[in-house]
């Protein structure tokens, strides 16, 4: 005679285990870890603003800054004070490393061309990393002068042995340094300077700053960070450009949490720019962006906004918001390339939206194949 109590009872031990491994699976992706490499730059602040940061999403922290000075010295940038910033982070596995840029274009071409400067430079980083217990470096020279103002030589073979002479003595000191370079994404100026073909096994991410296309320097108000141009280098071209030589797993896309305020003649398209230009965070313009009409450029695939004042003076607002960040890190996963860098997280970092974005566009899930 069939026992249908034992039939039944096996019935529901195998309805139960699924049910436990579905819960399982699910309750695990909540926790799975961000696929990508997600730097996030962190301007010295006198404030505790470090404890608001996403440490489950950011697997590094670029502290900014120190600068080199034409000797060699270094000079800390306002309220530098690392240590209560690296000692959280740590503590939450993330790694934290320092920035550093040069004074002005004449302390780039001294560092470059004079062999003594560039060792007391290196040196002082080094020894400013010891001191601290950062992770690393990360070398933010922009817009280098191509041709080197002091012996008339081109700067891009000096820079690969700058950049070459850092690596070499950070990775004596200690080999698991992580070691960053930040180029700026139009690349007809980086490549006249900076040999990435070469440089690339000398450092561990390349950061393609893919912002600042337009800013206080444009005669006309335009997108901070397009995917694409009527006419010039948008992230697209970029990323397709320096695929041509770079490893994909070296290259990081930096991105924006901040926009332009441009005083303009009209609300056009590309208006002329007739006033002041104003760095925007994005926890400020979103406060006011719902109190204007928003608009989406399909060639830029960016937002902006205009408004005018009681003196009839025209403003374009341009900015990222969670849509045109979502689609710069869309790119990242398509392209395949290591991840993404902000700047700065401290223009967001109350902004719950901006945290969900990344967790929703990189963070691993489980792929279940049923055979």
């Amino acid at each position: 005679m069939k026992n249908y109590g034992y039939d039944i009872n096996k019935k529901n031990a195998a309805f139960l285990f699924i049910l436990f491994m579905v819960i399982y699976f699910l309750s695990n992706m909540i926790y799975m870890p961000i696929g990508k490499e997600i730097q996030a730059f962190y301007i010295s602040t006198d404030t505790d603003e470090y404890t608001k940061l996403r440490y489950d999403l950011l697997k590094t922290i670029v502290y900014a800054k120190v600068k080199i000075n034409a000797d060699g010295s270094l000079t800390p940038s306002k309220n530098y004070n690392p240590a209560p910033l690296i000692k959280y982070a740590h503590n939450r596995k993330s790694k934290v490393v320092l920035m550093f840029q040069g004074e002005d274009d004449l302390s780039i071409d001294t560092i470059l061309e004079n062999q003594k400067v560039r060792t007391i430079a290196i040196n002082n980083l080094v020894n400013e990393v010891k001191k601290y217990e950062f992770d690393g470096i990360d070398i933010d020279l922009e817009n280098p002068n191509i041709t080197n103002s002091i012996n008339g030589q081109p700067n891009k073979e000096l820079m690969t042995d700058f950049v070459t002479a850092i690596s070499d003595k950070f990775r004596a000191v200690n080999d698991k340094y992580r070691i960053s370079i930040d180029i700026g994404f139009g690349y007809n100026d980086t490549d006249e300077v900076f040999d990435l073909a070469v440089l690339q096994d000398k450092v561990d991410y390349i950061m393609i700053m893919g912002y600042d296309q337009y800013g206080p320097w444009s005669s006309k108000a335009g997108p901070n960070t397009p995917m694409r141009l009527d006419n010039g280098v948008g992230i697209y071209d970029s990323i397709q450009h320096y695929t041509l030589f770079v490893k994909r797993n070296k290259l990081i896309l930096g991105v924006p949490w901040y926009g332009y305020e441009f005083a303009t003649e009209s609300d056009a398209r590309l208006s002329q720019v007739n006033g002041d230009v104003k760095y925007v965070s994005y926890e400020n313009y979103v406060k006011e962006v719902n109190e204007y009409t928003k608009k989406w450029d399909s060639v830029w695939q960016t937002p902006w906004y205009t408004r005018k004042d009681n003196k009839s003076q025209w403003y374009q607002i341009h900015y990222d918001d969670v849509k045109s960040l979502g689609i710069k890190y869309d790119l990242v996963n398509s392209e395949e390339i290591a991840g993404i860098g902000i700047w700065t997280v401290n223009y967001g970092s109350d902004n719950p939206e901006l945290w969900q974005l990344i967790q929703d566009k990189f963070r691993l899930t489980f792929k279940v194949f049923l055979i």
